[in-house]
């Protein structure tokens, strides 16, 4: 039920900020959000088992779930990161909105933009915390079946995420 409630809030409030930046801004949002995906995913596999191997000194004798809970926290670390920098370099693009026709438009599309920006963020999270099955985390995910259904029903990212930590999982254990 928490779960439901806070998701709920997160999307919504999204709604009402994509609506009052609008298009232009939200769509650079959408871009940094594909670029830091990409980036991550290209990387961060990569990183995590230099870091594993770092931190393990080069023996994979632990449980086979730290190296998922490692990765996951790693992933959503440097999609943070990347996010945040390639989102302030597009700020400056929106000056044209500012006239009175295009505001409107740019208004509506802002809010739809940002509501996709937020269902992926939630995405992310939902996955994240799934990866660290605390009772209380596995009990509010059993309990929301709107957490459950982001989770499942977003086939392409959902594979391309989980393909990624089971990666991850196998290249440490090796």
């Amino acid at each position: 039920m928490v779960y439901t409630l806070v998701i709920i809030l997160i999307l919504a409030l999204g709604l009402i900020s994509g609506y009052r930046h609008g298009f232009a801004i939200m769509l650079v949002r959408l871009v940094a959000y594909a670029i830091a995906w990409l980036l991550t995913m290209a990387f961060s596999d990569k990183i995590a088992t230099w870091l594993y191997s770092a931190f393990t000194n080069g023996s994979a004798t632990s449980t086979v779930t730290v190296p998922r809970v490692f990765s996951g926290v790693l992933f959503f670390i440097m999609f943070s990161i990347i996010y945040a920098i390639v989102r302030r370099i597009g700020r400056d693009i929106n000056m044209i909105t500012r006239l009175p026709i295009i505001h409107q438009a740019n208004a509506l599309l802002g809010a739809v933009i940002s509501l996709v920006i937020r269902y992926l963020f939630i995405f992310l999270v939902l996955n994240v915390l799934l990866l660290v099955p605390t009772t209380w985390t596995t009990a509010q995910y059993q309990n929301s079946s709107l957490a459950q259904t982001i989770v499942k029903k977003t086939p392409v990212v959902s594979e391309q995420l989980y393909q990624q930590w089971q990666d991850s999982q196998t290249s440490t254990n090796d």
